[in-house]
């Protein structure tokens, strides 16, 4: 509609408008996701799954979620995909293996 196309016209470039950025975490054990509140800084989270929202202004909503368990032992099966927390970095467990997010093969 005519919002649409306003906000396509005002909006140039790469960069895109982010409304809001909820991160929640549904900790181990628990059936209900809660509010993180992000701080400036490291922090500790408790076990289980971390979410993140990202609203855009144009309506848009992203969603992606991923453990925090401990992943020394997991193994992978098939062609599953896992992502977790590892060492503080984000890790994409592919057949046992492990990834950075940009794919680098992460050695034991």
């Amino acid at each position: 509609g005519r919002a649409e196309s306003n906000l396509r016209a005002y909006y140039t470039g790469e960069l895109v408008p982010v409304e809001r950025v909820t991160w929640s975490a549904r900790y181990r054990g628990a059936t209900e996701y809660v509010i993180v509140e992000v701080q400036n800084q490291p922090q500790w989270v408790a076990a289980g799954q971390i979410a993140v929202q990202v609203q855009f202004l144009c309506g848009e909503v992203y969603n992606n979620a991923f453990s925090t368990e401990d992943i020394e032992g997991v193994q992978s099966t098939g062609h599953s995909v896992q992502k977790a927390l590892w060492n503080g970095q984000v890790v994409i467990i592919r057949g046992g293996e492990k990834y950075t997010v940009t794919g680098l093969k992460i050695e034991k």
